[in-house]
This record gives structure tokens, C-alpha cells and sequence, in this order.
């Protein structure tokens, strides 16, 4: 089973977490800088909630983080309890977080340099993975669809 982190359950994030628990069968787990959110999204979705970014992402082959702006972006990947401090080595990180271009760019520069792989595109390519599952597929292919275009060092 693909193992998955969230980070940022606003109104994007909520839903689009949800998705790919329930139909993509992802195993995940939430962070939100508010807790109570984490918790109401656990109440409604098979899932976890961990106390920081970094928590949450711990071992996990994939990271989402659909937060708010460049600062919060910075933070929830490389502050003191960022995910990026967490990421294994080949893990993918998925922004479909507004940022700008240059902190798209250091940030991206920066995952490359851990081994992570790094992703920002439209949010509804991320469905192709909850979608996979949906129409019989495994995860694994949805994945390998995502690993032959994931690391947008080109752009």
C-alpha cells in the first residue's frame, strides 16, 4: 500500500486528502497547523494526524502540502519541524500549493538535494492516483505514471 502525508487541510486540501483515502486506499496522515481540523478530517476518514509536517511525513513515499502562501510553504518543509527533515530518500513531494516561482525553485533545488523528488502541477493529476484504485488498478501503476514525470528540475 502507498503510504501518503497531507499537510494543509483547508478547503482544497480536505477534500482532496479524503479522496485519495477513500478512493484511492492511501494510507495517510494529516497535519494541519490547526488541530482541530486534523481532527475533524480523521473523524470523517480512515487515516492519521500527527502534531507537525515533519511527523506526518516520516516514512512516507509520498507528501502532499497544499498550504497558503511562500511563507507557509517554507515553513512546513524546511522549519524546524518541517517535512523535508523527515522525507526518505526517493520520496515524492507533491505542491499544488500557489507559491511563488522562486520559492518553487530554492525548494525544489533543496528536495533535490535530499534525493526527494519534488512535483507541482494542477491538482486534478493528483486524482490519477486515487482514480487508479477506483477503476481496478493498482496504486503501483498510478505511482510509476508519477515517477516518469515527477521531478520537475526542467521547468
Amino acid at each position: 500500500m502507498t503510504t501518503a502525508a497531507w499537510i494543509g487541510l483547508g478547503g482544497m486540501g480536505f477534500p482532496m486528502a479524503g479522496h485519495l483515502v477513500t478512493r484511492g486506499g492511501l494510507d495517510m496522515v494529516v497535519f494541519n497547523r490547526t488541530p482541530e481540523k486534523a481532527l475533524r478530517w480523521k473523524a470523517a476518514h480512515p487515516g492519521r494526524s500527527a502534531t507537525t509536517p515533519q511527523l506526518a511525513a516520516e516514512g512516507r513515499d509520498v507528501v502532499f502540502a497544499c498550504v497558503g502562501n511562500d511563507d507557509d510553504l517554507r515553513e512546513v518543509t524546511l522549519g524546524a519541524n518541517g517535512a523535508f527533515h523527515a522525507m526518505k530518500r526517493g520520496s515524492l513531494f507533491i505542491d499544488p500549493t500557489t507559491a511563488s516561482g522562486r520559492v518553487a525553485r530554492a525548494l525544489h533545488a533543496e528536495a533535490k538535494s535530499r534525493g526527494i523528488f519534488w512535483k507541482t502541477d494542477e491538482p486534478g493529476e493528483y486524482t490519477v492516483i486515487a482514480s487508479a484504485r477506483a477503476n481496478g488498478k493498482e496504486i503501483g501503476t498510478a505511482q510509476a505514471r508519477f515517477m516518469s514525470t515527477r521531478d520537475d528540475s526542467e521547468t
